[in-house]
């Protein structure tokens, strides 16, 4: 049992990453931190590098050549805060949140295509044991 859940959750995760590339997320020259960082700043609408790197679980040079190529590819901008000027915020562009339907409709088809023949309940138990297990990771890094 113990080898079989590292195993399935590798699993879902890489179908879950083959169907976003398979769905045009790459096309479009996004990879999955990428697409993790510009969903992040559609909810929140900017984040600093700290916000991004809780989000993602990935250390700081990673988010910030995520960040940079974003900024390259017309994504994402850094501003400067009003209330501390050391603080970059990075908000979206106009693209990105122009592009945002898109992927609201792609990880839509995910989500629907990934719960299917699941009940609310079976849900609702399987999140509960997912945080659980993020807990005790994360207790144990504390």
């Amino acid at each position: 049992m113990r080898k079989n859940i590292g195993k399935k959750m590798r699993r879902l995760a890489n179908r879950i990453n083959k169907y976003l590339e398979e769905n045009d997320t790459t096309r479009r020259g996004l990879n999955q931190t990428q697409l993790q960082i510009l969903n992040y700043l559609m909810c929140h609408e900017k984040a600093i590098q700290k916000d991004l790197e809780a989000e993602t679980q990935l250390k700081k040079s990673s988010i910030t050549g995520s960040i940079d190529s974003l900024v390259e590819k017309n994504m994402v901008r850094r501003i400067k805060g009003d209330d501390d000027k050391r603080k970059n915020y990075i908000v979206p562009t106009k693209l990105a949140i122009e592009g945002r339907k898109y992927l609201e409709e792609k990880l839509a088809t995910l989500y629907e295509k990934i719960v299917e023949g699941i009940g609310m309940e079976e849900l609702e138990t399987f999140v509960a044991v997912l945080d659980k297990m993020i807990d005790n990771l994360e207790s144990e890094e504390k």
